[in-house]
């Protein structure tokens, strides 16, 4: 089978990105032949990548040719889409993709896979992207999610038929760059570890005032902090915290090794990856209630905690109850590390792909024409930026939370 894939990020960037290599190194060893088409406002250099990537390089958001070079990046990724011929064409985040749908060839499977979703949350990127994901469904064979939640919500949202939106958990493949050891339980401190930097929706803010609690309480525990470019000002917790900044895949799971439980208290997450390559490497987890795979995996099982969404007191109460039970987290841990081996591989995860990819939907719309689009979803043009402060995007905040989200613009 011959695959393309269209998405917003490639390695070394996590995310969307190691998601999109997993599966595309996946098809390849299976005997599929696969091709990634990547359009970004980022420089990405594919020359590390050992198989065909094409960058279509978007100016950054407020440069006066931005609307130009999308229009071009449109025609351009039909032409490229229609010169491979794939078979099955998978679409991740990538809005210039999503308005081909109507002028691609009738026998391709079209699916498009929804990263980032969430009724009445963030009321502005994620919220745009993911109405992006499902643009011209009609068109569309499969629309593919990583969570139950972020399904119901799409067929609810769009009023898609059930049949049509399948859920697919995501999957790793076993580390083939770093061994799996055993852990000391028995050390003095227990290691806790964050990674995904200090924004909001990774409820960096959140944690430190957990970690306030905690420490006023007790100190028999550190926490590794991975991820951001500038050492924060982490005040009296200074002797609690190691910070790590950012580093690279193979080295996370060295930290990971080193560490006993794993906090993911996001606002926001549609998987995570972090979750489940922390769960090979037997971490404890302690995630947050939001709607997302992390919930589905660890809310009724019996190897992690599950604490409420930007809840401070509950974090802390959670790892308390950790450091509590130290005697018990050796016993969790080989849980959570046989769960994600016998229900959250690659392997599994790619089955479910191709066995999607492989078949048509019955009542796909026909294409209207080969010809390249005369209207488009295009992400970067917008007339202002986002800003609380411009009173234009406090109307479109308020006009997308009541779910009318920009729609098309023509040439």
């Amino acid at each position: 089978m011959k695959i393309a894939l269209t998405t917003s990020s490639i390695p070394p960037a996590r995310g969307i990105g190691s998601y999109v290599d997993d599966l595309v190194r996946a098809f390849i060893d299976l005997g599929h032949e696969a091709q990634v088409h990547c359009i970004t406002a980022f420089e990405r250099d594919p020359s590390a990548l050992d198989y065909p990537v094409t960058i279509y390089n978007v100016p950054q958001r407020g440069d006066r040719n931005t609307a130009t070079r999308e229009w071009e990046i449109i025609d351009e990724l039909h032409r490229n889409l229609l010169a491979y011929g794939p078979d099955a064409l998978i679409i991740n985040d990538t809005p210039e993709a999503s308005s081909l749908l109507p002028h691609l060839p009738e026998s391709w499977v079209k699916a498009s896979f929804v990263h980032a979703f969430r009724k009445n949350f963030a009321l502005d990127q994620y919220r745009i992207i993911g109405n992006a994901s499902v643009l011209n469904h009609p068109w569309l064979d499969w629309v593919v999610t990583g969570n139950r939640f972020l399904r119901q919500d799409i067929i609810e949202e769009y009023n898609l038929p059930g049949d049509q939106v399948h859920r697919i958990l995501y999957g790793v493949r076993k580390p083939q760059d770093a061994a799996v050891t055993d852990k000391d339980w028995n050390a003095g401190e227990i290691t806790f570890l964050f990674a995904g930097g200090t924004g909001r929706v990774k409820a960096y803010p959140v944690l430190l005032r957990a970690l306030r609690r905690l420490r006023k309480k007790r100190t028999d525990w550190v926490l590794n902090l991975a991820g951001g470019k500038e050492k924060p000002d982490f005040g009296e917790l200074e002797s609690n915290i190691r910070w790590l900044g950012y580093m690279p895949r193979k080295r996370l799971f060295e930290v990971m090794n080193e560490s006993h439980v794993l906090l993911i208290p996001s606002i926001f997450e549609t998987g995570p990856i972090l979750l489940l390559e922390g769960m090979q490497f037997g971490l404890v987890p302690i995630v947050s209630n939001t709607p997302s795979a992390m919930r589905e995996v660890v809310e009724r099982s019996d190897f992690g905690f599950v604490v409420r969404v930007n809840d401070s007191a509950a974090l802390a109460d959670a790892m308390d109850r950790a450091l509590d039970r130290r005697d018990r987290l050796p016993q969790m841990s080989a849980r959570a590390l046989i769960h994600q081996r016998e229900h959250l591989t690659l392997e599994r995860q790619v089955r479910e792909w191709l066995d999607l990819l492989s078949r048509k939907r019955p009542g796909v719309r026909s294409p209207r024409d080969a010809d390249p689009p005369r209207e488009a979803y295009i992400f970067h043009r917008r007339p202002y930026r986002y800003k609380n402060v411009d009173p234009r995007g406090i109307l479109e905040r308020w006009k997308t939370y009541l779910g009318n989200v920009p729609g098309p613009i023509r040439r």
